[in-house]
């Protein structure tokens, strides 16, 4: 979880641009693996326009899943997988 740092809302594609590439910064120090290595993808939660008006959202939250689709259960952190 980290917030974002921008003047003005900067728009759907580079808020969701800025969310992955920041959640991927921050993988293998989680996961113990490098994301290239893994069999996890990042998803991320981030501000819309309305929220980040209206609600003053600047939160992204970053999470893991199973690209083959299997079920995790607990954390990922220093998983390896």
């Amino acid at each position: 979880v980290f917030d974002v740092h921008f003047d003005a809302f900067p728009g759907d594609d580079q808020m969701a641009d800025t969310a992955f590439e920041q959640c991927l910064d921050r993988f293998a120090n989680f996961v113990g693996v490098d994301y290239e290595s893994s069999t996890l993808d990042i998803t991320a939660l981030y501000p819309s326009s309305q929220s980040w008006s209206i609600q003053d959202d600047r939160e992204v939250v970053c999470a893991v899943f199973d690209m083959n689709g299997g079920k995790l259960t607990g954390s990922a952190k220093d998983s390896a997988i």
